[in-house]
């Protein structure tokens, strides 16, 4: 098989985590350090530690997903692999991995995976000049340890393997008995068992006796179901294990009950060792996201929101610009103008008699508008004539004080809807809002502040109100005449009255046009006005009444 019969793959190793010593010299316990207080165990610790992205991971995973192909026994770079026993090692898996030093560290070429013939012989056919680690991985028997040609967890500090020219006899590579590491992971409290739990094993071929340095690269991860999990094939070797639970309800942990890398437990495991690895994890109560709701304004009500359950108790503390405000302990704040220009946070601390206390503090919101409530004043109505000419009212909004140099706009509405180009403080009735509620909604913007809008109640329906007319002189003797009026809102009652200096002398009730007025004006009328009043009433509407005064009234015809 060549170099480019198959596409490579690239693999890095790069450093992510320093030594322990920086913790140390830090003198604060590592379980004092973590989140959740859990309590603080011994750990077994010993020179420095590094935590190092390496390739056996990737290289697993690249022999799992490779078919079976034919080992050319006369390739270039060849050998054969045997069992414990000694005895040939059919069908395992070994990856050719080109091997370059680079700033950033090593890198690593996947150039091909073959499979060992029955003899347990296997070749590469011509892979280019250059150096070479192999990884064996014995898929089919699972009694045996993968690893690298050097024989250890981690690929050789040196690639152990230079092609040149000519074919590389690599002799016979001998695989261990696998060792196993098991284990469950349960509820501390309830010793439940915990699904979902992600156990990460990183693996290690011991201390480096030139740097005193001892590195682990991660070289599995599962996933528990119902609680069980379970790493096989392991070579010989130093291993930590590492509990992460994907729900903050639990807090992870590192083998054994530790909370970080540099503090863990190490398990040593010879060939063919089966070892138990159990886990507790403890409970902690899940806040999930603190946030509070509310537009953050003078007189309105904010409230912390978290996740919650019934079997934990939470306490509140409010702040404003991060300064506790007293005796703000409850889930709700009602802001008050001493909050002005501040912004508002709440811490929110969980407990549960069977669980780690949490506590976690919102995002603050922006900076506290002033704003007071608004209203409409002004007559909820048009007036018409007798001649069809209409009278229109002007609509006003009254607002009190609100944040200096806040910018303040306006838009009024009808029925809902945004009226185009009413976006003052006030607004002048137009024919067609007959019969519609009208509102406003006033916005105030500052930069650094909550964008605040107020909405005005709605008003009552828009009514149109018939105003009267004499249109001639009024004589003592007879019933009213001479009198027109413009139309009122359609099925409104209208209830008409004639008064003569302050006396009622006629008065009817009508839904339609005319009124049945009969009674005749008095003899005592004549050099006195008569007012003639028009009320008209419907519900949803406001009731107004229009009147009009006509000359002196002249003594009978």
């Amino acid at each position: 098989m060549t170099s480019a019969s198959r596409p490579r793959t690239t693999l890095r190793a790069l450093f992510i985590a320093s030594v322990i010593g920086a913790l140390l010299a830090s003198g604060v316990p590592a379980a004092a350090q973590s989140d959740g207080g859990l309590r603080e165990r011994p750990s077994a610790m010993w020179g420095a530690r590094e935590r190092v992205e390496g390739v056996t991971e990737a290289a697993l995973a690249l022999a799992e997903g490779q078919p079976s192909a034919g080992a050319p026994s006369d390739g270039v770079l060849r050998g054969s692999v045997v069992d414990a026993q000694g005895a040939p090692a059919a069908n395992v898996a070994v990856s050719a991995f080109a091997v370059t030093a680079e700033e950033s560290g090593r890198l690593f070429e996947h150039v091909a995976t073959v499979r060992t013939d029955s003899s347990g012989a296997y070749g590469f056919g011509e892979p280019p000049s250059g150096a070479y680690d192999l990884f064996f991985h014995p898929i089919d028997a699972p009694d045996l340890a993968w690893g690298w040609l050097g024989g250890g967890i981690e690929p050789s500090v040196d690639a152990p393997v230079q092609v040149a020219v000519g074919p590389v006899e690599l002799g016979v590579h001998a695989l261990t008995p696998a060792a196993q590491i098991q284990g469950t992971v349960t509820n501390e409290y309830s010793g439940g068992p915990l699904s979902g739990i992600e156990v990460t094993v990183w693996g290690g071929d011991g201390v480096d006796p030139g740097t005193g340095v001892e590195t682990f690269s991660r070289v599995g991860r599962q996933t528990t179901d119902a609680g069980a999990y379970a790493f096989a094939q392991l070579p010989p070797g130093s291993y930590i294990l590492e509990y992460t639970s994907p729900s903050p309800s639990f807090v992870g942990e590192w083998w054994n009950h530790t909370q970080s890398f540099e503090a863990a437990s190490a398990l040593r495991l010879a060939a063919g060792d089966i070892v138990a690895a159990d886990a507790e994890l403890r409970p902690r109560v899940d806040l999930g996201t603190v946030s509070i709701s509310g537009t953050p304004t003078v007189g309105i009500t904010l409230k912390a929101t978290h996740k919650t359950a019934s079997t934990s108790s939470y306490a509140y503390q409010w702040y404003a610009d991060d300064a506790a405000i007293a005796g703000a302990k409850s889930a709700t704040l009602k802001l008050t103008s001493a909050h002005e220009h501040k912004r508002i946070t709440v811490r929110v601390t969980g407990t549960n008699p069977h669980a780690l206390s949490s506590s976690a503090i919102s995002a603050s919101t922006p900076k506290v508008m002033l704003t007071t409530t608004i209203k409409i004043t002004g007559k909820r109505a048009i007036a018409q004539d007798v001649y069809s000419e209409y009278t229109r009212y002007t609509l006003s909004v009254a607002r009190g004080t609100w944040t200096s140099g806040a910018t303040v706009t306006y838009q009024w509405y009808a029925d809902g809807a945004a009226i185009s180009g009413a976006n003052g403080t006030s607004y002048t009735l137009r024919v067609d809002d007959v019969g519609k509620r009208i509102t406003v909604k006033v916005t105030a913007k500052k930069d650094g502040y909550a964008t605040v809008t107020r909405t005005a109640p709605t008003t009552t329906r828009i009514a149109q109100i018939g105003t009267p007319t004499f249109m001639g002189p009024v004589y003592a003797g007879s019933p009213l005449s001479n009198y027109g009026w413009g139309d009122w809102t359609s099925g409104a009652k209208k209830t008409f009255r004639v008064y003569v200096d302050g006396t009622l002398v006629d008065s009817a009730t009508t839904t339609g046009s005319f009124p049945k007025l009969y009674a005749d004006i008095p003899d005592w009328a004549v050099g006195k006005p008569v007012t003639l009043t028009i009320t008209g009433s419907l519900s949803g509407y406001t009731t107004y009444t229009a009147s009009a005064t006509s000359a002196p009234v002249l003594p009978r015809r």
